[in-house]
């Protein structure tokens, strides 16, 4: 668990995760900025990206796709349909 983007970058690139779930508010940078430098990192090309807000969302806009966000969950997250997106 990060707290700020920055914190969160550095954990992705030490533990290659499968899944991250971002906040799109954090306190340094946007959820949008974290998955977009995510997506540069080679290693990190088949983490599944899932954004987690309490604003709307939707992962069919273009803005978030350019991110390259897999996913985006209105809070409170529903924990079946993260499920579901990682058996894909």
């Amino acid at each position: 668990m990060a707290e700020t983007g920055a914190t969160a970058l550095q954990a992705a690139s030490a533990e290659v995760p499968d899944l991250v779930l971002l906040d799109i508010d954090l306190p340094d940078m946007s959820g949008y900025e974290v998955a977009r430098k995510l997506r540069f990192e080679p290693e990190l090309d088949r983490t599944l990206l899932v954004a987690v807000t309490g604003y709307a969302c939707f992962v069919e806009d273009t803005f978030s796709r350019a991110m390259g966000l897999d996913a985006c969950f209105r809070k409170p997250m529903n924990f079946d349909e993260i499920a579901r997106l990682r058996r894909r």
